[in-house]
C-alpha cells in the first residue's frame, strides 16, 4: 500500500545497534543515529495485529518511509526513534511500489522501558 507524500510528515530517526568498548574495556551495546527522515506513522488495527501474529510477527505500528536499501528487519540491528521519544524495533520490512517512487513499509513493535526508566 503506497502512502501519499503529504502523510509522510513525522520525524523518524533510523538507528543501528553498535558495540564498542567502554572506559573499562567492557563491550557495550549502543544505538547510533544513521539518518533522520520523514515518514507516516500508524498504529495497526487489532485485525492487522492478529494477521501479523498469524505469521509469527508481533507488530503494533507501521512506519512508511521512502525506500532505503540499508534498512531491514535483521535480528534487532535496526530500530526507529520517533519525535516523542518512543522507540520501535523493526520486525518486518516490505518494499512497496504501486505508483511513483518505492516506499519501505516497516512493521514495528514498541520498545517498553524497564521499570524505573523513562
Amino acid at each position: 500500500m503506497t502512502v501519499a507524500i503529504g502523510r509522510m510528515n513525522e520525524t523518524v530517526i533510523i538507528q543501528r545497534k553498535t558495540t564498542a568498548a567502554d572506559a573499562t574495556g567492557q563491550m557495550q551495546e549502543t544505538w547510533r543515529n544513521v539518518s533522520t527522515v520523514k515518514g507516516a506513522v500508524d498504529s495497526l488495527s487489532s485485525r492487522e495485529v492478529f494477521n501479523a501474529a498469524q505469521a509469527s510477527i508481533i507488530a503494533t505500528m507501521r512506519v512508511t518511509i521512502w525506500y532505503r536499501r540499508d534498512v531491514h528487519a535483521n535480528a534487532g540491528i535496526w530500530r526507529l526513534k520517533l519525535a516523542d521519544d518512543r522507540e520501535l524495533n523493526i520486525v518486518a520490512a516490505l518494499k512497496t511500489k504501486d505508483t511513483g517512487p518505492p516506499q519501505l513499509e516497516l512493521l514495528c513493535s514498541e520498545v517498553s522501558p524497564w521499570p524505573g526508566q523513562s
